[in-house]
């Protein structure tokens, strides 16, 4: 049994972790489940849109659920519930574009080149995206014509749960090609090692991640990770938003998401601009769900998280507003330090560490000494100064004056160094589903002539 700690209120609810005879079982059924894959991709796209449907159809009651076990505001949840509605669409567009490849035909002959799945897809999810980040994994890689088992975050599995159901409805009268496992990080570990697993699509932190990649290269496994961030946003100019801005992109989610600020570092003529952040932050609404109010933002869902933010004292730097708790459970006030860090570490939750700069080379400078390259904003009037940001920083998103945090579907998702690898998310998510594979073909046997042929 996993013992967790809901961040509404602290109580402590018991979890039963599925055995690995269990998780075999489930493997085999999958590797053995030819079907699916032969299916035409009309069919798959029936199926997914029934998916689709019953998301629609339950979106009220798994917003409700997600808020009660992650904490999330309930009008969040709600939309991270509406990003897995329209991921479908946006799932068979990026098929279509990034799925196509040139062919060619002289009279007899033909040159192709066809889209094979991978095989069994092991999905690894995180807890502040149980159902958005899942499902963007999920229905490209069912889409292509892999089977998948998917292991829910341990702190979210009355979510995942609720997601299994419906994949059960929508697959009603065929082989499943979808299994859910329950556990913590021992049976995620079963999953990367496992013989029978094709590819494993990790979201969570860099010292997991890492951990996984280190065992898929071993294996000559393909392996997509998504992990943290230590995120940076500049602000050359300010406008009248900028506060908004900085709160979105700091404390959004609790902190909780791989795209927050981390790194506030403001232009030294723009200094007057924190006293006003810190008074802005002070009138946030902060609430457990459930809430009559609708709050801002929720609890943090690590308990040593809220324990970091409330006592841990950071080298060279000066605390400009404490962590308040605010009661049992998650539920903490943002905490702002200053100075230069001396550390490069992804505090998952609401805390920022704001640096003056006197220059945009040296913000730039300070953005890129990080072992992570996540996600940039830059706030500048100019565009040629954002230009040339955007060519010096080294980051998968830079954004222009707009926050660190959101992403479209219509684009990839990911980042460099340690933040992950091969744009796992988003558009380009496809990508990692598939192995395209040449054919040259003929519709007649051909005399060939030995000797030298180019390769």
């Amino acid at each position: 049994m996993i013992e967790i700690s809901n961040p509404n209120n602290g109580k402590i609810k018991r979890i039963k972790s599925d055995s690995i005879e269990v998780t075999n079982k489930k493997i085999t059924q999958l590797k053995s489940n030819k079907r699916w894959t032969e299916l035409s991709q009309k069919k798959r796209i029936n199926t997914l849109n029934k998916f689709k449907r019953l998301l629609i159809k339950e979106s009220q009651h798994l917003s409700h659920i997600l808020s009660s076990e992650t904490g999330k505001p309930l009008w969040e949840s709600k939309t991270e519930v509406q990003a897995a509605i329209h991921k479908l669409d946006t799932t068979i567009l990026a098929y279509q574009y990034r799925c196509s490849y040139p062919n060619k035909i002289n009279q007899n002959h033909a040159l192709e080149t066809i889209t094979k799945p991978l095989g069994l897809i092991a999905i690894i999810g995180p807890f502040n995206f149980p159902i958005h980040i899942p499902n963007g994994q999920i229905l490209p890689a069912l889409l292509t014509g892999n089977t998948v088992i998917v292991k829910s975050s341990e702190y979210t599995t009355k979510t995942t749960k609720a997601i299994e159901n419906l994949w059960k409805l929508a697959t009603t009268g065929i082989p499943t090609p979808i299994a859910f496992v329950y556990g913590d990080g021992t049976l995620g570990k079963h999953l990367v090692t496992h013989k029978d697993t094709n590819a494993i699509f990790f979201t969570g932190s860099t010292h997991a991640g890492k951990k996984i990649e280190h065992e898929c290269h071993k294996l000559r496994k393909l392996c997509a990770l998504e992990m943290g961030g230590n995120n940076t946003l500049i602000i050359e100019d300010a406008s009248d938003a900028i506060l908004n801005h900085l709160t979105i992109a700091s404390f959004i989610t609790a902190g909780q998401r791989c795209t927050c600020a981390r790194r506030i570092i403001i232009n030294k003529k723009h200094e007057h601009l924190i006293q006003k952040w810190i008074q802005h932050i002070k009138n946030l609404s902060i609430k457990s769900y459930p809430s009559k109010e609708s709050p801002f933002m929720g609890p943090v869902v690590l308990p040593n998280i809220k324990q970091i933010l409330l006592e841990k004292k950071f080298k060279s730097m000066t605390t400009l507003l404490k962590s308040t708790d605010l009661g049992p459970g998650g539920l903490i006030t943002p905490r702002i330090e200053f100075g230069t860090p001396t550390f490069d570490n992804e505090i998952f939750g609401p805390m920022a560490i704001i640096s003056l700069s006197h220059s945009l080379d040296e913000s730039i400078n300070m953005a890129n000494n990080s072992e992570f390259g996540l996600s940039c904003s830059i706030y500048t009037s100019s565009k040629k100064k954002f230009k040339y940001a955007f060519q010096h920083i080294q980051s998968g998103i830079i954004n222009w004056n707009t926050p660190t945090t959101g992403a479209s579907g219509l684009a990839p998702f990911g980042g460099l160094k340690d933040s992950g690898n091969h744009r796992p998310g988003g558009f380009s998510m496809i990508d990692h589903c598939i192995t395209p594979t040449a054919s040259s073909q003929s519709n007649h046997i051909q005399h060939l002539h030995l000797g030298n042929e180019n390769e």
